[in-house]
Formats: structure tokens, sequence, C-alpha cells
């Protein structure tokens, strides 16, 4: 394998990434894009339905403990709620320590 051939060129992971970001140079990361794509549209849904059902909107945390998820996993789709319009940010409130947090809401 060539320094320019990416794990996500290779037949065996052709398709799998579904257009969910990966990092290229590892084959963990290709092989989580590949599996994710039902589970990422499932929880931008939930996330969705979520702030939809809380007017005064979430911090990422609140919805990291919500929905049981890593931060990992929440923000990326939270983001893509962001570039779609379907969500904005409605606010600040302050986290647990006293530091102000964006607040999420419905466009």
């Amino acid at each position: 394998m060539t320094a320019q051939t990416h794990w996500a060129d290779m037949p065996l992971f052709e398709g799998r990434t579904s257009g969910l970001p990966y990092q290229p140079h590892r084959q963990t990361s290709v092989l989580a894009a590949g599996v994710a794509k039902h589970s990422a549209a499932s929880i931008k849904d939930h996330m969705l339905d979520l702030i939809y059902a809380t007017p005064e909107g979430l911090t990422d945390m609140q919805i990291q403990d919500i929905m049981q998820l890593d931060g990992s996993t929440q923000r990326p789709r939270r983001g893509e709620l962001l570039d779609e319009g379907r969500i904005k940010n409605v606010g600040t409130r302050r986290n647990k320590r006293g530091h102000p947090v964006l607040v999420w809401g419905l466009v």
C-alpha cells in the first residue's frame, strides 16, 4: 500500500463510510463510520425529538446525560443537526462549575 492510499480506498471498505466523517489513516475510524450509518441517523432523530420536547433548550451535557451518550458520539450528531439548520444556539447557561455553555434549541 502506498502512502497516498487510504483504508477507505481499499475494496474491502468500499461504500462503508456512508458519508460520515472518519480518519482515513485509522482503520478503526473507517470501520466505525461504516457501521455507524444507521445509528447516526437514529441518534439524530432521537436528539431532535428530545430538543423538540424541551422548549427551554438543552446543553450538550444534558443531551449526553438524558440519551446516555458519550460526548464523542453526541457532539458530531448535534453538529450535523446544526449544519442542516434543524437546531440553533438559543443562548447560554451555566454548568455545574459555573462556566457558560451553549444551549441548543429548535430553529
